[in-house]
C-alpha cells in the first residue's frame, strides 16, 4: 500500500536527451476518500540538481484509476522538450506540499553507459 502522499515514478536509468521523457505520479486513495483531481496536481517542475533551479514547467495530466489496481490514482508528466544533458529531479505541488522524485539523468547513450563503461 502506498502512503497517502503521492509519489513520482521516473526511469531510474535515465532518459535519452533526444527522445521522449515521461513520468507517472501515483497516489493511493482509501475507499470512501475523495480522490485527488486534476486541479490538485496542476504543474510539474524539472529541477537541475547542480543549480537547484527549475529548467522546465509543464502540466500534469490526470489519467485516473486503472481497473483492479487497488485504489491507486494516476497522473502522467511529459517533459520531452527538455533536451539539456544533466542530473535532474521532478517536483509536483500537492495539497500536502512539494513531492520530489529521486534524481535521474538526461543524456546520451543512457542505457549503454552502465553496460559498456569507458
Amino acid at each position: 500500500m502506498l502512503n497517502a502522499q503521492p509519489r513520482i515514478l521516473t526511469n531510474q536509468v535515465g532518459y535519452e536527451a533526444t527522445l521522449a521523457k515521461r513520468a507517472v505520479v501515483i497516489a493511493d486513495t482509501k475507499p470512501g476518500q475523495a480522490a485527488l483531481s486534476k486541479p490538485d496536481l496542476a504543474t510539474i517542475r524539472l529541477i537541475d540538481i547542480k543549480t537547484n533551479q527549475s529548467v522546465y514547467q509543464g502540466p500534469v495530466t490526470y489519467t485516473g484509476p486503472v481497473a483492479k489496481w487497488k485504489s491507486w490514482q494516476f497522473w502522467t508528466l511529459d517533459f520531452s522538450s527538455c533536451r539539456t544533458e544533466g542530473s535532474y529531479r521532478l517536483e509536483v505541488m500537492t495539497p500536502g506540499g512539494i513531492v520530489s522524485s529521486y534524481p535521474f539523468i538526461i543524456g546520451r547513450n543512457v542505457l549503454e553507459k552502465p553496460l559498456f563503461p569507458t
